[in-house]
């Protein structure tokens, strides 16, 4: 059903504990910017965006201790069972995620 972007702001305020913050009602323009505007303003602030890429890429290569420690301790379990249950939740709770 559509809502004007003025009522649905109106209601978004009322369900605030605090009614008087709106400045934290400015992102209820996305849910009214067409598609075309929304991908143009994400590629506008790709550039930007994208020099986090090398300090993402250093927190990976700073967790492999931690991901070859787990995989050891899975490894270690006896049972092959209980190694198919550890990766088969693992996988889903990373597909939770995303």
């Amino acid at each position: 059903m559509a809502v004007p972007e003025a009522e649905f702001a109106r209601y978004l305020q009322s369900r605030m504990a605090d009614p008087s913050r709106t400045n934290l009602l400015s992102f209820s323009y996305i849910w009214y910017q067409p598609l075309g505007k929304e991908i143009a303003d994400t590629l506008a602030r790709l550039p930007s965006n994208i020099l986090g890429i090398p300090v993402f890429a250093l927190l990976i290569w700073l967790h492999t201790p931690l991901w070859k420690y787990f995989a050891g301790l899975i490894r270690s379990l006896g049972d092959v069972l209980h190694r198919r249950i550890v990766i088969a939740a693992l996988v889903i709770v990373s597909a939770a995620y995303l």
